[in-house]
């Protein structure tokens, strides 16, 4: 028995190492969306342009930048360029449906496939229940919820055609647990946002489509 165990012990010295696997980093050392076509709402700054480049980084072969400032979607659609992935700018207002119809067949006429969507566009109106205005209320649930119920929508369409799967994220926030008194359409906005995305995984789960929910904590 100590033979046996002295015998052990010494294969077990000799044996080579074992890497450790790669981590999630900025630089992409995990490369984890190789080959994947990803499109990215509210991509031309902010949260979303660093989603974007951080995908660039994890090897994806195409991004699809959305926003309404043409000059930041170029310089971002160029700086995903020199990470060596593809990438288009398409110009949209994500509160008008038709709007978000075209992104997705500008995708589609580029890549011919939608792997991936991130909903990251949002914007916090402040306000109070006492003041809120009917019309700004109206806007910010076009944009916080609807446009991404739609860009769902249209996403799923070419992924279900497709048959390859794939996966979407939906930007949250703590907020959508309650919100801040001076946030009230956008809290439930993100409320919202958040049942949306547990019914939409579970009706588009037979196309293995995943869909899920990632939240950030903003400074208001």
């Amino acid at each position: 028995m100590a033979d046996d165990s002295a015998a052990a012990a010494a294969a077990h010295a000799t044996a080579a190492p074992i890497e450790a696997a790669p981590l999630p980093s900025l630089e992409g050392s995990a490369k984890r969306l190789v080959g994947k076509v990803i499109v990215i709402t509210g991509s031309t700054q902010g949260l979303g342009e660093g989603i974007a480049l951080a995908c660039a980084h994890e090897g994806a072969e195409a991004l699809v930048i959305i926003g309404r400032q043409e000059a930041k979607g170029a310089a971002v659609v160029e700086a995903i360029k020199a990470i060596g992935s593809k990438a288009i700018y398409v110009k949209a207002d994500l509160t008008e449906p038709e709007s978000i119809k075209k992104v997705f067949e500008a995708a589609d006429d580029a890549f011919g496939r939608v792997d991936g969507l991130v909903n990251s566009a949002a914007v916090a109106l402040r306000g109070d229940w006492y003041t809120e205005d009917i019309d700004l209320f109206d806007w910010v649930y076009k944009l916080n919820f609807r446009a991404p119920f739609l860009s769902i929508q249209n996403a799923a369409r070419i992924m279900k055609r497709e048959r390859r799967g794939g996966s979407i994220v939906n930007i949250g926030s703590i907020n959508g647990h309650g919100g801040q008194s001076n946030l009230p359409a956008y809290a439930c906005t993100k409320g919202a946002l958040m049942t949306m995305t547990k019914h939409s995984a579970w009706a588009l789960r037979r196309e293995h489509i995943q869909i899920g929910r990632a939240s950030c904590r903003e400074r208001v």
